[in-house]
């Protein structure tokens, strides 16, 4: 890697592309990523779009102020805290998806919360006073939808091995469940094989409806019209009313420090809370000298993010509908997932780390004749027993495990890092500010680093950490667990490197791309 005056990196590298390109020509961090999304929503069609949800930590860098747009997908008015309670086959494991019989939480018209990403990307595009046109962002995605873009593995081609954990629905059935998503994602009823090419015209024609009218033609205009009347007529929780009412949260971060940078990210239903206290209970503690994986250092880290992981699963939930302890969270002492991602920085030093999803496994698998596009399934995100923090209620968010992260020092932006991953998303995050900022890594390799990962009384190792980790964790009498599946999560960071200057990387578990730019006109770096 090397100097750079703007950075991009995301989950597909046509994606990543076309960011680069926006700001080649002049655009913002917030220009940029608004393009990336909707091309991701495209070219990446099962773990994000239009048709689900997101959130971002959005730093302007003329003000020097953090702000936070969150977008989750809600709980329609028909929606009832014990609906589903006589449906449960097998509880949350890791705070996610709990079974149901005949997984209506997860597949179908009922597993759809009101879809946020719309109007999250409208409202990131207000925030970030963008130079180019609304309609020049979404061209590249209408652009790639009419024309058609390749397939590959993890994208419709045989579909990820990760999507098809033991009680989820098979990603192939989930295409099939409406005619409509089986037409366009299932030619011939398989999987597109590895290189033909994926068009999607209904969906270019509804993003050439958004580009000229605005993101408020989702949630009051043509296409939302289509959409109730859709979601109506098969018995979906979501009316033309819900729709009508939804917009983002838009307020202050959460807040912290960590090695002398603040640190911003995102505030409840999203799990930044989670992040900022980890950084926090690992501040000044961990030894630079010898890497994140000495024993000590290890132990150290994996005791922080199962800290937080228990708190995030007794508390974390819709402030708005549940009293949650920030404070407390953020004070406490230390006791012994599909989506993809987006991170900018430009050269004014404005940046963004976005968490953009259709939730998990590639969705509901419900698309809305004539309209293109997956829906989410959020729904499966909530507790289905009553009286608990993140339990369905109309218009709630259910708690996620997404942290976008933005890290400042008294030179501006040190370091945009977020990721896809579920609930191991979290501690991906924090391992990466702390191997970027601590242990001097690159951010290339601080994205590619092994990782451990901490929850219910498990301590799970990926398979590239050392075996005398493990013993020593043991040692402890800790359970550990080495995995090599394939689960882990992935992360995308944009840092200043104190001396090789502006970095940015993809992780290589994933599909993804990183670019930075040097001077207007070219690339330096992939």
């Amino acid at each position: 890697m090397t100097n750079g005056r703007w950075a991009v990196a995301a989950g597909h590298p046509l994606a990543v592309d076309e960011g680069a390109a926006i700001l080649e020509a002049g655009g913002n961090a917030a220009d940029a990523a608004v393009a990336v999304a909707f091309a991701q929503g495209v070219v990446d069609p099962a773990k994000c779009g239009i048709g689900g949800w997101g959130v971002a930590t959005w730093w302007d860098g003329r003000r020097g102020e953090a702000t936070s747009i969150d977008f989750p997908g809600r709980a329609g008015s028909r929606a009832r805290p014990d609906m589903w309670l006589d449906d449960l086959v097998e509880p949350a494991y890791h705070g996610y998806l709990p079974r149901l019989r005949d997984s209506v939480n997860d597949v179908g018209y009922r597993s759809i919360a009101v879809p946020g990403a719309v109007a999250g990307l409208g409202e990131l595009y207000a925030r970030g006073s963008g130079r180019f046109a609304w309609g020049d962002l979404l061209s590249p995605a209408i652009r790639h939808a009419s024309d058609g873009v390749p397939v590959y593995s993890g994208v419709l081609g045989a579909g990820p091995p990760e999507w098809d954990w033991p009680g989820a629905v098979p990603f192939l059935d989930r295409l099939a469940v409406t005619e409509a998503s089986a037409a366009t994602y299932l030619p011939g009823g398989r999987f597109f094989r590895i290189g033909e090419r994926l068009a999607q015209p209904l969906l270019a024609a509804t993003l050439e409806t958004l580009a000229a009218e605005g993101p408020r033609a989702f949630y009051r205009g043509v296409v939302a019209d289509q959409i109730a009347a859709d979601l109506a007529a098969h018995g979906a929780d979501i009316t033309a009313e819900d729709l009508a009412a939804y917009h983002p949260m838009v307020g202050p971060p959460v807040a912290g420090a960590f090695g002398g940078l603040d640190v911003y990210s995102a505030p409840p239903p999203e799990s930044g809370v989670s992040l900022v206290r980890a950084l926090s209970l690992l501040d000044a503690r961990l030894e630079a000298a010898v890497g994140p994986l000495d024993p000590g250092n290890a132990g150290l880290i994996a005791d922080a993010i199962g800290a937080v992981a228990d708190d995030r699963a007794r508390y974390l939930a819709d402030p708005a509908f549940v009293d949650v302890p920030v404070e407390r969270l953020l004070g406490s002492s230390l006791v012994p997932g599909d989506t993809t991602s987006v991170v900018v920085v430009d050269g004014v030093g404005n940046a963004v780390a976005m968490n953009h999803s259709l939730a998990s496994h590639g969705g509901s698998g419900v698309v809305t004749e004539g309209l293109g596009f997956l829906y989410n399934n959020c729904m499966a995100g909530f507790d289905v027993e009553p009286d608990r923090p993140n339990s369905i209620a109309p218009g709630k968010a259910r708690w996620s495990a997404a942290a976008p992260a933005v890290l400042v020092g008294a030179a501006g932006v040190r370091l945009a890092i977020t990721g896809p991953g579920g609930s191991r998303a979290i501690g991906a995050v924090i391992q990466g500010v702390v191997d970027l900022t601590v242990f001097g890594m690159s951010a290339l390799e601080a994205v590619s680093a092994p990782r451990i990962d901490a929850h219910d009384g498990l301590i799970d190792l990926e398979d590239r950490v050392p075996a005398f980790v493990e013993r020593a964790l043991m040692a402890r009498e800790l359970q550990v667990n080495r995995t090599y599946e394939s689960g882990f999560a992935a992360l995308y960071a944009v840092a200043r490197h104190p001396e090789a200057g502006l970095q940015a990387a993809a992780d290589p578990r994933r599909p993804g791309a990183a670019i930075v730019g040097d001077v207007p006109g070219e690339r330096v770096s992939r």
